[in-house]
């Protein structure tokens, strides 16, 4: 008799683990759905996307000339081909469930279900609305906000550059640092 309330126990213990596993999955996919309404509702989803392809063309600068010298006249053709190509992978991966899921994700991790909830519900209301129309707008101001300080961060490097490489070749053993 001890032996089948013990295996008794067992088994109602193991339905309990099950279902609280159980619900704490549901309660993640649920989480990460919440997310994804969020993104896409805000506007941030479609946001992202422009940002991207926008942030494409400050990447292909560099690129220019490094091309120029081997294709001259030509580099304007290959740049656009390259810049193509580029648009239509950058317009593949947001075709895909899987990039929402990956920028959904950090919120579904950070916070709980009432707050998503919260969250979505502000989305939906008159100011959340609003926000969604000027994210796009909002997102490649603040790109570009952050490209300006880059530059503005790499200014002068080229010059350091040069002094840290001198310092480094007149002091191999250190690589370049004094010892102290």
């Amino acid at each position: 008799m001890l032996r089948l309330i013990g295996i008794a126990r067992t088994l109602v213990l193991a339905c309990f683990c099950t279902q609280v596993l159980a619900a704490a999955a549901d309660d993640e996919s649920a989480r990460l759905e919440t997310a994804k309404l969020i993104l896409v509702e805000s506007g941030q989803y479609a946001a992202t996307e422009v940002v991207m392809q926008q942030a494409l063309g400050a990447a292909l600068a560099p690129l220019r000339g490094q091309l120029e010298p081997s294709l001259g006249a030509c580099t304007d053709t290959a740049l656009e081909e390259v810049t193509g190509v580029l648009n239509t992978r950058i317009t593949a991966i947001f075709a895909e469930d899987v990039s929402l899921e990956a920028l959904a994700q950090p919120y579904a991790d950070n916070f709980t279900a009432a707050e998503l909830d919260e969250m979505l519900e502000f989305t939906r209301s008159p100011l959340g609305v609003k926000a969604a129309s000027v994210a796009t707008e909002l997102n490649v101001s603040a790109a570009n906000a952050v490209e300006t300080m880059m530059v503005s961060a790499m200014g002068g490097l080229q010059e350091e550059l040069t002094v840290i490489m001198q310092n480094i070749a007149a002091n191999p053993e250190t690589c370049g640092s004094p010892m102290t």
